[in-house]
């Protein structure tokens, strides 16, 4: 990591979104929760909730809310992947520009 990023970063804080269960669109699914935790050290000091449209198009917005709300300057943000509710897609590009800090997408295969 290069020394500009980590001097504007928390060492020991960060916040993660992910998405909760929910109906797929075609079952007759509408909404998806959609959750932020901020964390510092190992306690989870702060939780944000709110919805997503499953398959819809206002990930990116309601992350940033809940972002916002959590007061995320100088925490990291982990994404568990860039589809949340199905295809409903959170950008990392704008949640570093909006915030930034480093917004690391975590997925695995």
């Amino acid at each position: 990591m290069s020394p500009t990023v980590y001097r504007h970063t928390a060492p020991n804080s960060c916040v993660g979104i992910d998405d909760g269960p929910f109906v797929p669109r075609r079952l007759g699914g509408s909404r998806a929760p959609l959750v932020a935790v901020k964390l510092d050290g190992p306690r989870i000091t702060a939780v944000k909730g709110g919805w997503i449209s499953v398959d819809g198009m206002d990930g990116t917005a309601c992350a940033l809310k809940l972002l916002r709300s959590l007061r995320v300057a100088r925490c990291p943000i982990l994404l568990s992947g860039v589809t949340f509710g199905g295809f409903n897609l959170v950008d990392p590009g704008k949640l570093w520009k909006r915030f930034g800090v480093p917004t690391i997408v975590v997925v695995r295969y």
